[in-house]
């Protein structure tokens, strides 16, 4: 599953009302199938935790409710399904990985990782199979700014791209320092140079944000912080040069990377979904709905928490951002409780995706979202497999209430 999901090869055909599906879709329907024969056989299925398992259904929940009043019904069973898939995929993880080692565990985002980075590689390369994915309506541009930014021909332009990646490196550095293995720190020097090479401005600026705050405090992490920067900063500055160099058209992409006009169509964006907001205050469009029932939205409004607003309404938009919230919470108190080093640092990747959410589709995509599902998934699996724990709900309720 999770190499499907570094190579989700899309295939063009209808099915239903899905304009298309790709190969992690059949590998999630695998799955499924996969954990109904464990059903029927009486065998266990791993919710991993709980907690976390409750909080990542609740906008299933809510997607399903708004079927009732949604204005576009059959986006909504898109967005209903899509949800699905990702809860698929996260018991999916927490069954399969129930009771493995932590290196097993390990060496399936160490490949994903280097899948990921190694496709991106063949399609600057131009190896055959790997030129961008694109739909036969899409403009000249969009092909080009896939070979500007790094990018991935199959989950999408750079900022799809830079979504998944940042969910590996806090993972990817923790475990590597805490673990001092050189193999694991190279592949996170990799990963954040690909992150980087992106030009992902929302995505960096998350990343610095989280790595500032989690460093207040702490000498020793400063220390590691710098650490990391005296060996990240030169890499990251050749491979900058020689980008710019093999591809001056990425110098330009560079330099629109500096200015405001971006900034300012995100201004417009949130305009418009404030009148939206106002106009519709207790129920929305229903979910995946807002972006046919106001053009002005038709590639979302770039802010999750907004959009979840727009789907639902201003009360229960709000516990669906709530719910986003409240699984890194949990997964924190998890981090937290077990007394392994490397386990201290996984927490940070879904925090950072809180902040990227603010700026940046990377929880609306489709195979982003479900993608999310899974590493949360793994980053449960993985403290588990450091140290079985079991955790107090009122505990739990506190630390999301403060």
């Amino acid at each position: 599953m999770f190499l499907s999901a570094a190579l989700p090869v899309r295939i063009w055909v209808s099915v239903g009302p899905f304009r298309s599906f790709s190969i992690f879709d059949i590998a999630i329907l695998a799955c499924s199938l996969l954990l109904v024969v464990r059903l029927l056989l009486n065998r266990k299925i791993d919710f991993g935790d709980q907690w976390v398992f409750f909080w990542l259904s609740v906008p299933l929940a809510l997607c399903a409710l708004s079927f009732l009043w949604s204005e576009s019904p059959t986006e909504t069973i898109r967005t209903i399904s899509v949800y699905a898939e990702a809860l698929i995929a996260y018991l999916t993880v927490t069954t399969y990985l129930s009771g493995k080692s932590t290196d097993s565990i390990l060496s399936i985002v160490v490949v994903f990782a280097c899948v990921l980075l190694a496709t991106s590689l063949f399609m600057i390369l131009g190896v055959p199979g790997f030129s961008p994915q694109i739909a036969e309506n899409s403009y000249a541009d969009d092909l080009v700014s896939y070979y500007a930014r790094l990018s991935h021909p199959f989950l999408g332009r750079s900022n799809n791209l830079a979504g998944v990646l940042a969910l590996l490196l806090f993972p990817l550095v923790s475990i590597a320092w805490a673990r001092r293995r050189i193999a694991l720190k190279a592949l996170a020097v990799l990963v954040g140079l690909g992150l980087v090479l992106t030009l992902s401005r929302g995505v960096i600026l998350a990343i610095v944000m989280v790595t500032f705050i989690r460093t207040l405090g702490s000498a020793k992490l400063l220390a590691r912080l710098f650490a990391w920067l005296a060996a990240l900063v030169p890499t990251i500055t050749l491979a900058t040069v020689w980008l710019i160099t093999a591809y001056p058209l990425a110098a330009v992409y560079l330099t629109d990377r500096l200015t405001t006009e971006n900034v300012l169509a995100r201004a417009q964006l949130f305009e418009a979904a404030s009148q939206d907001i106002a106009e519709h205050p207790l129920l929305g469009a229903g979910a995946g709905a807002i972006e046919v029932s106001d053009l002005r939205l038709r590639e979302g409004a770039h802010n999750s928490y907004i959009e979840q607003i727009l789907s639902f309404g201003v009360p229960l938009g709000v516990v669906c951002g709530f719910s986003i919230i409240a699984v890194v919470v949990r997964v924190r108190q998890l981090a937290f409780n077990s007394t392994d080093e490397a386990m201290t640092g996984l927490w940070l990747a879904p925090a950072c995706q809180l902040l990227i959410i603010l700026s940046e589709t990377a929880f609306e995509g489709s195979i982003l979202k479900i993608i999310y599902y899974m590493m949360i998934a793994w980053t449960v699996a993985m403290i588990r497999s450091s140290k079985e724990c079991s955790f107090d709900s009122a505990e739990t309720l506190g630390l999301i209430a403060a």
